[in-house]
């Protein structure tokens, strides 16, 4: 019997032993109370660390890259209106107002759309 009131006295010491070592490595999320100091050396760390963070990253926001069909679609009505305008230039110009200056006209809106187009489908990417 003398035995057994020996293991069970070691047992029990074995557990507060334990649970010692347990409290001890455990860390606080608490709020520290008026009398406690957050560290300042890992508070300086984070804020170094943000601040780097923020040099390396992008100005603005970043948004997702739009799909390849919405991209094509948009070269497609651009071309489409493009081409609206030549024939409205074209009846514009050369039929209603007549002549070389009407043509003379008509190649310099034709210019200034091929250059809108040429400009906005580049920049389409």
């Amino acid at each position: 019997m003398p035995q057994q009131e020996q293991s069970s006295s070691t047992y029990g010491h074995y557990e507060e032993q334990q649970a010692y070592s347990q409290q001890q490595y455990d860390t606080s999320y608490e709020r520290p109370s008026k009398g406690e100091t957050v560290d300042d050396d890992f508070v300086e760390a984070v804020a170094d660390r943000i601040v780097q963070r923020l040099r390396q990253g992008t100005a603005g926001k970043v948004y997702p890259e739009p799909r390849q069909l919405d991209k094509n679609l948009l070269r497609v009505a651009l071309a489409i209106i493009s081409l609206s305008l030549l024939v409205l230039f074209a009846f514009l110009f050369v039929i209603v107002v007549g002549g070389s200056t009407g043509w003379i006209s008509f190649a310099i809106g034709s210019f200034v759309v091929f250059l809108i187009a040429v400009v906005t489908i580049d920049k389409i990417k």
